[in-house]
């Protein structure tokens, strides 16, 4: 299972002449002289506006930067060494000059850059300046604007991989439940689906809610929210019972009376109450259930070559299991099939209060959808993917079949429902080239200045955008002849080859 076959992407990216060129026309008016300049003078034209997603996944339009030297330039935050070198130095332009010059980059793979992905990026290499992505459709636009072609090329062997999503039983707080007549219940509400400052009544309606549970209660001005109906079960009007609040302790590991009422309990992730009949045998009450760990996600791949002729679902479960060493147990019935009772040590309980269920991808709606059928009736072709998470989690946690394999291996708790999180096995290889340009836009965001490659300095940037802030422009218009030049003679110059490997 481990000789898979490689995937390989590929973005190319040229910065052709006759785009450039094209550019020419309506440029700007003033005199450009290349002496008093670090970087190659421009006359290609207004670089116009556009809209896009910034890293807070907020809109961001050139235009409201306009009145401002601005300074743009294009990435990919998987690239190893010249994006990485060249925001370095950006940044400590940007530090130098102060709030009056702008700064903008703008993704060159929309389909691996998500927002978190250019916030991650920004953070790390201390970028505090608008980080950009958008459509394809909407990008092109930007790099055509710009003189900027990419192509992208697709190995077809990416197109055939299947991939196995676990979705680990999340934090959930729990609201049981003791009848008159000593039976029992247990309903849950995970901890995303309560805000902050939430209190134990929100606990109890939100996990009755979600399970279907009827119920009715009365308001008093002292203890606010009482249960007098659950399920069916009303307390009577004589008082010969009634239902009644505990809360579990967890230092004694028992359940004790609620000192307060429903209101005035505040939850947080260990908090459990219950609701009992007075009534009833407090000792049938069982404890809750002790699956408190982060939630997390764990994603494999497997080439669709290495598994058996007519694969089923089963077939791509226990392969991916067995090579990714996850251990598992599972039940067998004879209209269903199999059944999975232990995932990675996490062992669905016998009473029935959760289970382990599966899912699969729908491509056309792109999202996970409850399988409708049984395992081994799940027909596995050249792109099945198959999710098992605890019935009650938030499905819209596990991510989709490309975003869990384009991570590097993790194995880390979740924080705040980031699907960041993942492991990745099998190899995913792309590679990406491109000509490294930053432009430097004045007030007008008329396109004045290029740097090409990576051999200028900061200072360079540092120098050139206060000269350009400070200088009152003439009429004459000279086109930037030299800059299709050295295009030209530049292609290539700059080739970033980047190999991501995900075992």
């Amino acid at each position: 299972m481990n000789n898979l076959k490689a995937s390989t992407f590929a973005i190319v990216l040229v910065l052709l002449a006759a785009p450039l060129a094209g550019c020419l026309d309506n440029s700007p008016s003033g005199e450009i002289s290349g002496d008093e300049y670090n970087g190659t003078p421009l006359a290609s034209g207004n670089a116009g506006d556009f809209s896009l997603i910034d890293r807070d996944n907020s809109n961001f339009s050139l235009s409201s930067l306009k009145g401002n030297i601005t300074v743009v330039n294009f990435i990919f935050t998987s690239c190893p060494d010249v994006c990485p070198l060249d925001t370095s130095k950006l940044r400590t332009a940007s530090n130098e000059l102060g709030d009056d010059i702008k700064f903008v980059s703008i993704t060159m793979d929309p389909g691996f850059d998500n927002v978190s992905r250019l916030a991650e990026y920004s953070e790390t290499h201390g970028a505090d300046w608008p980080h950009l992505t958008g459509s394809p459709e909407q990008l092109e636009d930007v790099w055509s604007d710009f003189g900027i072609r990419v192509n992208k090329s697709y190995d077809e062997e990416m197109e055939h991989f299947n991939s196995l999503s676990i979705l680990h039983p999340t934090p959930i707080n729990q609201v049981s439940v003791l009848n008159p007549d000593n039976s029992s219940s247990i309903y849950f509400s995970a901890d995303s689906s309560l805000s902050s400052n939430e209190t134990g009544w929100n606990l109890t309606t939100a996990a009755f809610n979600a399970n279907n549970i009827s119920y009715n209660y009365t308001t008093n001005e002292q203890w606010s929210h009482g249960m007098t109906e659950i399920d069916g079960f009303g307390s009577p009007s004589d008082s010969s019972w009634w239902w009644k609040l505990l809360v579990w302790n967890a230092s004694n590991s028992s359940w004790e009376d609620s000192q307060v009422g429903i209101d005035s309990i505040e939850v947080n992730s260990s908090t459990q109450i219950a609701w009992v009949a007075n009534n009833s045998n407090f000792s049938l009450l069982s404890p809750p259930l002790h699956f408190r760990e982060g939630g997390y996600v764990k994603s494999h791949s497997v080439a669709f070559e290495t598994l058996p002729d007519d694969a089923s679902g089963w077939n791509l479960t226990s392969a991916v299991f067995d090579d990714a060493n996850i251990s598992y147990n599972f039940t067998y019935h004879e209209q269903w099939g199999h059944g999975s009772s232990m995932i990675d040590n996490k062992q669905s309980p016998s009473d029935g209060s959760w289970w382990w269920k599966l899912y699969s991808w729908n491509a056309t709606n792109a999202a996970w959808e409850e399988a409708m059928v049984g395992i081994d009736s799940v027909e596995v072709g050249n792109t099945t993917h198959l999710a098992w998470a605890a019935n009650y989690s938030d499905v819209s946690l596990i991510p989709s079949p490309v975003d869990a394999m384009s991570h590097e291996g993790m194995d880390q708790s979740m924080g705040n429902e980031s699907m960041d999180h993942t492991m990745g096995h099998g190899e995913t290889n792309y590679t990406i080239i491109h000509n490294a340009v930053i432009y430097i836009l004045d007030e007008e965001h008329d396109k004045r200045l290029a740097y090409i490659g990576s051999g200028w300095s900061s200072e360079n940037l540092i120098e050139d955008a206060q000269t350009l802030q400070s200088e009152t422009i003439g009429e004459e218009t000279v086109p930037a002849l030299g800059l299709v030049m050295t295009l030209i003679a530049g292609l290539g110059a700059v080739i970033i080859t980047n190999r991501r490997l995900t075992e």
